[in-house]
């Protein structure tokens, strides 16, 4: 087949995956054929050590053997592609499902959300990816928790950890984008032997041998084979400890509240701690700003808990007064004005 019914034969493949919505049951694609092209293992211009514009990120596509699929035009900026979001998602441990009908990730204040991307990506051997999240979520109250890089060889969808330390509920929209691909070239056309290299089987073979050399005659080390096309995160066991820290604040004060048989009071202090944990994630928003993010995070949290604890201290104590018809004695925690226990 001729560059050029190559060329259209891949941009049939893309238009093709892209009009098609992607369901939770059919997502991620199912890889039986790569079809990748030698500028999959063999960068096509090791002279240009730039990071990619549109131009060559959209001719490098093609070069590959279609690097993001599915590719679309309008996805395209300047120097970076912007990934979609996908149809599986998990908010607070709790999976949510995406489609023509709800098309909304709602995060709420303090919820961590893994979102993965719509798209599949082969990186090349020649290339490392970078994502972050668009700007415009960034500035809403939304962080990614990392900001990886997608090592070279790398195939399969992305999932991104998302954390709203804002006061109000972001959302992100079913195939609409949310996070941006960077792309960088590295050494590896202008430093790796590969003479005699006419597949990537050939290529991971000779690195098995020993044989895979760079710079100076330096052992290669490749991307792990087994290690693409797992699936995302949100598709295998749900992961541990991807709860915001409000909802576990929030957790623990109704176990509190159903051990100690709250009634009305309960739900005051429910509300008294769960808007002081609110107030310390504000906190968190201003504080970003000056790179302290981490510090200020633990220092909320330890100031919600610390009033979490006296706050169901003073109720059990004054449960215990009026459960035995003791009045209060002198240095007893006051009950705030109006409260009253059933």
């Amino acid at each position: 087949m001729g560059t050029k019914e190559e060329r259209r034969s891949m941009e049939l493949a893309d238009r093709t995956e892209a009009a098609k919505i992607p369901g939770d049951h059919d997502w991620p694609m199912k890889v039986v054929h790569h079809r990748l092209k030698e500028g999959f293992w063999k960068d096509p211009d090791p002279a240009n050590t730039a990071v990619l514009t549109a131009d060559l990120i959209r001719e490098y596509h093609y070069e590959v053997g279609r690097m993001i699929r599915p590719f679309q035009e309008k996805h395209l900026n300047s120097a970076s592609y912007d990934l979609t979001l996908g149809p599986r998602c998990l908010v607070d441990g709790e999976e949510v499902i995406l489609g023509e009908r709800d098309q909304v990730l709602r995060i709420e204040p303090g919820s961590i959300a893994l979102a993965p991307s719509r798209e599949m990506l082969f990186i090349p051997h020649w290339l490392v990816a970078t994502f972050n999240l668009k700007s415009r979520y960034i500035f809403k109250g939304l962080l990614m928790g990392i900001g990886p890089q997608i090592d070279p060889g790398y195939m399969g969808v992305l999932t991104c950890p998302l954390h709203n330390i804002s006061c109000e509920p972001i959302d992100l929209y079913f195939c609409e984008p949310f996070a941006k691909l960077d792309f960088i070239r590295t050494s590896w056309g202008a430093t790796v032997e590969l003479d005699g290299v006419d597949s990537e089987d050939a290529l991971y073979e000779r690195a098995a041998r020993g044989e895979l050399r760079g710079y100076k005659d330096n052992r290669v080390i490749l991307w792990p084979r087994e290690e693409n096309f797992r699936p995302p995160l949100v598709t295998g066991k749900k992961p541990a400890g991807v709860k915001g820290f409000l909802g576990g604040l929030k957790e623990q004060v109704e176990e509190f509240g159903r051990k100690l048989n709250w009634g009305f009071g309960g739900g005051v202090i429910l509300a008294i701690t769960t808007i002081a944990a609110v107030v310390g994630v504000g906190a968190l928003a201003v504080i970003y700003t000056d790179g302290r993010v981490g510090d200020a995070r633990d220092d909320a949290v330890r100031a919600a808990r610390a009033e979490l604890k006296s706050e169901i201290q003073e109720l059990g104590h004054a449960r215990q007064v009026s459960g035995t018809g003791r009045t209060r004695a002198e240095g007893d925690a006051p009950l705030a004005a109006g409260r009253t226990l059933r």
